[in-house]
């Protein structure tokens, strides 16, 4: 069920909506969390950049998935990453007042936050065991295993800052991993043969 799904219509209603288009950042890396965000439409990134210049995306969230709620009730409530549009949408805003009042007066709401948080929280374990892989090939096949064997992508570049890697590094891995047997590109779905 997804999170707005719990709440009544004017509590809805009570929602700004931000629109943002592709590049749009939403927020700045060490700014403020003023409240959390659920992804309506589009989805985004959080990324920053190495002292190089290289940028370093942390997470990509797509549609009903929430920003900020691990922040806004921190201790230290700063961004640690710009977020970025991927593409054009928008999302609701729960000011952190109003969060608040959400949280105590339904219910499902409220379980269903805590269960965004915790989806949040695996979700940022399997980021932490994929980086732990040193090669390429060992993140694709873990990647790989978590999707059931499959992976359906909207391009090369969105699949590879989802594996930590360049572009050019994942697409002569698939290239390399297709002509050895190891897995079958059917357009945008890649299918895991055997290991």
């Amino acid at each position: 069920m997804r999170i707005t799904d719990t709440l009544k219509q004017e509590e809805l209603d009570s929602l700004k909506i931000v629109e943002f288009q592709k590049d749009d950042v939403l927020c700045h890396e060490g700014e403020p969390c003023q409240g959390v965000y659920v992804i309506r439409q589009g989805n985004v990134k959080i990324s920053s950049y190495s002292l190089s210049g290289q940028e370093i995306v942390y997470n990509l969230i797509k549609e009903d998935e929430t920003f900020g709620s691990n922040l806004v009730f921190a201790s230290e409530t700063k961004y640690r990453g710009n977020v970025t549009a991927l593409k054009n949408g928008s999302a609701y805003f729960i000011s952190k007042r109003r969060l608040e009042e959400l949280l105590s007066q339904n219910k499902e709401f409220l379980l269903a936050y805590m269960r965004a948080m915790a989806d949040f929280g695996k979700s940022l374990n399997a980021t932490i065991k994929l980086l732990s892989f040193s090669s390429a090939e060992d993140r694709l096949d873990f990647y790989l295993q978590t999707h059931g064997g499959e992976i359906v992508f909207s391009s090369v570049s969105q699949l590879a800052n989802e594996l930590f890697l360049s572009r050019e590094t994942l697409s002569r891995l698939l290239t390399k991993e297709e002509k050895n047997g190891r897995i079958k590109r059917e357009g945008k779905k890649i299918i895991l043969i055997h290991r």
